[in-house]
């Protein structure tokens, strides 16, 4: 009798994990696809990535003098940004990419 309680019990475990499975593969499928990183940007990418990532607490004067000149230290600000604010790796690079251009 007591294989009886066992053997219901887990079929009804395996069906509630199914069934949570089956939720969350929904639930991932939802998520909106992202636009592929190797689409041609426009030139003033960096500027905007900028204004929407840094501009609220830095100016281009304020970071420019680490990314270029004789004491640059590109990688390192490189490595720093991956665990700061809220851009991916490739718009810091855009970022980074549009302070040293900039004049």
């Amino acid at each position: 009798m007591r294989h009886v309680t066992v053997r219901r019990a887990a079929l009804l475990l395996g069906a509630v994990l199914l069934a949570f499975a089956g939720f969350f593969a929904w639930l991932v499928g939802r998520q909106p696809a992202r636009a592929p990183s190797s689409l041609p940007l426009p030139a003033s990418t960096g500027a905007a990535l900028f204004k929407a990532h840094c501009a609220s607490c830095h100016t281009v004067e304020s970071l420019r003098p680490g990314v270029i000149g004789p004491d640059a230290r590109r990688h390192e600000i490189e490595v720093f940004l991956m665990d700061h604010g809220d851009a991916s790796d490739a718009d810091d690079r855009l970022i980074l990419d549009y302070l040293t251009a900039a004049t």
